[in-house]
């Protein structure tokens, strides 16, 4: 668990951030790493919680859909 008590650099819009290791068997391990296109390499897979986001930062980034147009 991080948060700005225990990690001072982590952005104060976050009040805590939990991360968690997923076990994944050899074979859902492979099954990921041909899903991204790779040779199975020795890994880690972490699962990430509470994150919060801030809809201005993300319009920042991605404008929202002002029309949806038809092809027909």
């Amino acid at each position: 668990m991080f948060t700005p008590s225990n990690t001072p650099s982590l952005d104060p819009k976050i009040e805590k951030l939990s991360v968690e290791m997923v076990n994944l068997s050899t074979e859902k391990l492979n099954n990921l790493w041909a899903t991204l296109g790779a040779k199975y390499i020795p890994s880690v897979l972490y699962k990430l919680r509470m994150l919060s986001f801030d809809s201005a930062d993300l319009a920042e980034y991605r404008p929202a859909i002002r029309t949806v147009e038809d092809d027909k």
